[in-house]
């Protein structure tokens, strides 16, 4: 991978967060959803956002933090589960969306389509369609994007260096050192 981000999902009850001590869990009732502690907000909405390079290898590291099933979905790319609960998976899974249960954690690779061009964004969501904070109106909850931004073009993988010599060898920092090599696309 050459790319790597931490993706949190959560939940609040604000009755719940009002008087936690008094509170019965069986009338949680979440009514702000999160992902990295920060509901999607329309009027800003790059904040909280994963930036990527198109042909970058993501490596997720994905939380459910809180009491209710969630599925992480990336909208336009999948992810290969290679890790869930700490532990390296035999067969990695390729899926849409990745299912955590409460506690549950997961690493997950994610290939960046290298023709996408910058400015691309794609959302990473809830699809249990957590997209509301409490009952105010219109997109929010749990959602943030894959942010495309300008990098190196070319194929993934990049350019090949080969032939790399340096003189002299050995340096103590108080000489200059040469370094050449041969660079191929």
């Amino acid at each position: 991978f050459n790319a790597e981000a931490t993706v949190l999902v959560s939940e609040i009850d604000t009755e719940f967060n009002k008087d936690p001590l008094n509170r019965d869990l069986v009338e949680y009732k979440p009514n702000f959803f999160l992902v990295n502690g920060r509901a999607f907000d329309p009027a800003n909405p790059t904040a909280g956002k994963i930036d990527v390079v198109a042909g970058d290898m993501l490596l997720l590291h994905e939380a459910n933090l809180g009491l209710r099933d969630r599925e992480v979905n990336i909208l336009g790319a999948r992810q290969s589960i290679l890790a869930s609960d700490s532990h390296l998976l035999q067969n990695p899974t390729n899926v849409a969306a990745n299912f955590l249960t409460p506690g549950q954690v997961a690493d997950a690779f994610v290939q960046v389509d290298p023709s996408l061009t910058a400015g691309t964004q794609l959302p990473l969501f809830d699809s249990g369609m957590h997209l509301h904070n409490d009952a105010s109106s219109g997109l929010g909850g749990m959602m943030t994007y894959l942010d495309v931004l300008p990098g190196v073009g070319g194929l993934p993988g990049g350019p090949v260096t080969t032939a790399v010599t340096a003189t002299p060898v050995v340096n103590d920092g108080t000489q200059p050192t040469t370094v050449s090599a041969t660079i191929t696309a």
